[in-house]
């Protein structure tokens, strides 16, 4: 994972690294005890903010103040997970007291952000999506078994 995958910051003494992608949405599924999935745990973050806001850190902020206290807990636990695993949520919250509400929110409006496909966004050529807008190249022609044994 990049620099740019994550975000740095101080908090009672210690240097922390958020990280959010596939695996700390998962994680923040697994320790939701209502059982929401991820867009349900962001709904209310995600319906005041456009896919063109995403960039823009002061609307990020103004959408992120609808989420819960907890959940912002939760996600922010989410996403220091990936680089601190052994973090509890008691502490997480420690650390949101130590940099504010706003500092938190800032983070957690990120790590949605991180969390979310961007407009437009199909994957990379590696995993076979297509990056550039381009059609995706055509699929190999598959005969089934009733075709082969035919021939």
């Amino acid at each position: 994972m990049s620099v740019l995958d994550s975000k740095t910051f101080t908090a009672l003494g210690t240097k922390w690294t958020a990280r959010f992608d596939f695996n700390a949405a998962i994680a923040l599924e697994d320790a939701d005890p209502e059982g929401r999935s991820f867009m349900e745990i962001v709904l209310p973050f995600l319906v005041r903010l456009d896919a063109a806001d995403r960039a823009d850190p002061a609307k990020v902020l103004a959408a992120v103040k609808a989420v819960k206290l907890g959940d912002i807990r939760k996600i922010l636990t989410a996403a220091l997970r990936g680089a601190h695993p052994d973090i509890d949520v008691e502490t997480v919250g420690e650390i949101c007291a130590a940099i504010g509400f706003q500092k938190a929110a800032e983070i957690v409006g990120w790590a949605i952000v991180r969390g979310l496909p961007m407009a437009g966004d199909t994957g990379d050529e590696e995993a076979g999506g297509a990056t550039s807008g381009a059609n995706p190249p055509p699929k190999p022609n598959r005969r089934g078994r009733r075709a082969a044994a035919k021939a």
